[in-house]
């Protein structure tokens, strides 16, 4: 049956067909095949396969948790925004190639979160530049340890270059593998110890109660 046709159910469609199968069968006759269309029908919406594409991203970045109340601190700020990022790849896999590509880098942050997550930090002693770069090195946590752990891992295992004989701690180390429940924990110890260094770096009445914030439990 026909559904109503505007961006949101193009968007809707595609992220439905390239979560089923993979960002390669994204065409704009498949997607319009799914609504129920022609391809050429959703041209009236979306001006070609890349806006497409940055519809899908902002799509799914619309649905996810907003950015902490005005009440929260840089640092819950920060620790959301990164466990946001995360639980987006790990339900769009696909995304991660969206992320970061040979010629783009995507940011879904919305305006208005990129405007609250700098403020925060600038409230807290932060000058503007240094801001800037928490927040990019933040998002840009997830990223990589979603590729490591997320990206195709199914398909995949780690080919150590060292072909020496591992010793007791190494091979145990290895034993485990790279799956997503190893990158969720990843991602929390790689963003506990950059928010602690930051947390150091504020005057002390900025970061002195940053440590040890329960971040943890709300990101399940």
């Amino acid at each position: 049956m026909t559904r109503a046709l505007d961006a949101a159910s193009i968007a809707d469609a595609a992220v439905a067909l390239v979560d089923a199968h993979g960002v390669e069968a994204l065409s704009m006759r498949r997607v319009g095949a799914e609504l129920g269309v022609s391809g050429m029908a959703l041209y009236r919406h979306v001006s070609d396969r890349n806006d497409l594409l940055r519809q899908m991203v902002a799509r799914i970045a619309s649905e996810l948790p907003p950015v902490p109340a005005a009440d929260a601190d840089w640092r819950h700020t920060l620790h959301r925004l990164g466990m946001t990022a995360w639980a987006a790849f790990e339900r769009h896999p696909w995304l991660i190639d969206l992320a970061v590509s040979p010629t783009r880098v995507v940011d879904a942050t919305s305006t208005v979160g990129t405007e609250t997550v700098l403020r925060r930090l600038m409230d807290a002693g932060c000058p503007l530049e240094r801001a800037g770069e928490i927040f990019v090195a933040v998002a840009a946590l997830p990223i990589g340890i979603a590729r490591v752990t997320l990206d195709r891992t199914a398909e995949r295992s780690v080919d150590y270059a060292d072909a020496a004989e591992p010793g007791p701690l190494t091979a145990a180390f290895r034993a485990r593998p790279f799956d997503a429940a190893r990158g969720r924990r990843l991602l929390e110890t790689a963003l506990d110890a950059l928010l602690d260094g930051v947390a150091a770096s504020l005057p002390p009445a900025s970061g002195a109660n940053a440590p040890g914030t329960p971040q943890r439990k709300e990101s399940k």
